[in-house]
This record gives C-alpha cells, sequence and structure tokens, in this order.
C-alpha cells in the first residue's frame, strides 16, 4: 500500500515516499556511468528487493526520480505484448539509465509494451516521476498520463489505485489534508508527512528525495527516529556497491572494520 508525493517549494520539488510491501528488508544500491550499446549510461542510485534490474525506486545524477507502485489489477489486465517489450520494474532502471527529465522518461516508456508478469502473481504497476525543472509525471500504461510543471505550493500524490480513481484510502486522505494546508515542507518534515502513511506489518521503508541537490533521506522498518541521508554524487564517485539494510543497522565502528565504503559518508542523525 505504497504512497508517494511530490511538492514544489521555492527550492524546488521535494519527494515523500512510504514503500510498503509483503516483506522487509532491501538493498540500496550505486551504480556509476558504464558504456552501455554504444552510448554511456546515467550514474544512479536504486532501492530494491528482487535484485538490481528491479528496482522499486531511485534517483540518477540528473536529478530525476523515478517510483513503481502497485495497482490493484486482475490477471486478465495484462494487455497484448508486441515484439518490443520489458519487464515493468527492468523498465524504471531502464530510463534512471538513460533519462534526464521527466519528458525523456515519458518518451523512452511509450517506446515499449511493459510486461507485468502478471501470470507469475505480480501486480500491475504506475510510474511516479520527478525533475529538478519541477516536473512530475504520472504514467499508468494506455490508462492514465501526466505530466506537468508545477508551480510553488502544488503537489501532486500517487498511491496503489488509478489516478483516474477518486481517493478511497484513509491514508491518502490523511496525506492530502496535510498537504492541503501548504505550510512549507523540508526534509524533517516531509519524513514526518511520510510516517502518517505507514502501514502496521507492511511499510519496509521510507524515503525523502531532493531532485535538485540529488539528496535523498531513508527510514527503514518504521523507526523514523534514525534517518539515513545520501548525497547521491559523492556515493558514485566510490564506484559500483550495495548496502544491504541490514548494513544500515550496524554502528559504525562495526562497519568501519567491515570496510564497507559505502557507510564512510553517510550521514545518520
Amino acid at each position: 500500500m505504497c504512497t508517494i508525493f511530490a511538492k514544489c517549494e521555492e527550492e524546488g520539488l521535494i519527494v515523500g515516499r512510504s514503500f510498503d510491501w509483503v516483506q522487509f528488508g532491501g538493498n540500496i544500491c550505486f551504480e556509476p556511468s558504464y558504456r552501455s550499446y554504444g552510448v554511456n549510461t546515467i550514474g544512479h542510485c536504486s532501492i530494491e528487493q528482487l535484485g538490481i534490474d528491479r528496482p522499486y525506486e531511485g534517483i540518477n545524477e540528473k536529478g530525476l526520480l523515478a517510483a513503481a507502485l502497485a495497482l490493484s489489477t486482475t490477471k486478465e489486465e495484462q494487455g497484448e505484448l508486441t515484439p518490443l517489450v520489458i519487464n515493468c520494474q527492468g523498465m524504471l532502471k531502464y530510463i534512471l539509465e538513460r533519462a534526464g527529465t521527466v519528458d525523456e522518461a515519458f518518451y523512452i516508456i511509450k517506446q515499449f509494451t511493459l510486461d507485468y508478469e502478471r501470470k507469475y502473481g505480480f501486480p500491475k504497476i504506475q510510474f511516479f516521476f520527478a525533475d529538478t525543472d519541477n516536473k512530475v509525471g504520472i504514467y499508468e500504461e494506455n490508462i492514465y498520463e501526466e505530466n506537468v510543471t508545477l508551480d510553488v505550493g502544488e503537489y501532486r500524490m500517487l498511491t496503489n489505485q488509478s489516478a483516474t480513481d477518486s481517493l478511497r484510502y484513509s491514508r491518502d486522505k490523511k496525506i492530502k489534508n496535510i498537504l492541503d494546508e501548504n505550510r512549507k515542507i523540508d526534509t524533517d518534515y516531509c519524513m514526518d508527512i511520510v510516517s502518517q502513511a505507514k502501514q502496521e506489518e507492511l511499510t519496509a521503508w521510507s524515503s525523502v528525495y531532493i531532485p535538485r541537490d540529488k539528496m535523498f533521506f531513508l527510514c527503514i522498518d518504521q523507526n523514523f527516529d534514525k534517518k539515513y541521508k545520501f548525497d547521491l554524487e559523492k556515493c558514485l564517485k566510490k564506484g559500483r556497491y550495495s548496502i544491504d539494510f541490514a548494513e544500515l543497522k550496524l554502528n559504525a565502528k562495526v562497519m568501519g572494520r567491515k570496510r564497507n565504503k559505502g557507510f564512510v559518508e553517510l550521514d545518520t542523525y
């Protein structure tokens, strides 16, 4: 039962995300630019549970944020697959590696048919994008598209229902009511808002992104007293690596002995 929102402040967009799923845990994967099919990819970071090629969310060094949210659908809602098909979560990684703006993300995603793997029990998903130009995009294949530049004070929110549906979850209305107050949102307050969307025994992590600064913050297992801060550009300079959530729960001394370079410049507060 995921929730995501982006609000435009004077300094740019701030994005809050609650990831809810049937299992806890995850990995934070950092991938610097590399050569692929004759072009250089865009360095990025993503969070996954099913492997580096199937992330649920991420941000790249151009400041583009991409996230996937499940939809309540039936097996029959898988459309016909064309020759140019890609796994839906693989598409999220593909976009992070190649798109720098919401416009570019939309151009790429429309070139493919998405395979949701409904026959294996996976849900259909929709996408949420945000960039440094204060643009927000919502994409549900063949159902709904929105690509809009937000003015200061405006926001967009998405949950596990189509953007074409009216709000029906209590957490949706709770978050909407807070955002409608139009109080200035900083990173701490954004995480406080995200915490209002947590689902007991379901929320695996909560995150806050600042696309313009290529910065993000993470809380794990509904522990909002401990926040982890990541500077994407600094992290990417260390090469390709991943950090398991379990590693984040260990203290700095233990991590130092393990020589985990991904932890060196990680701020916790």
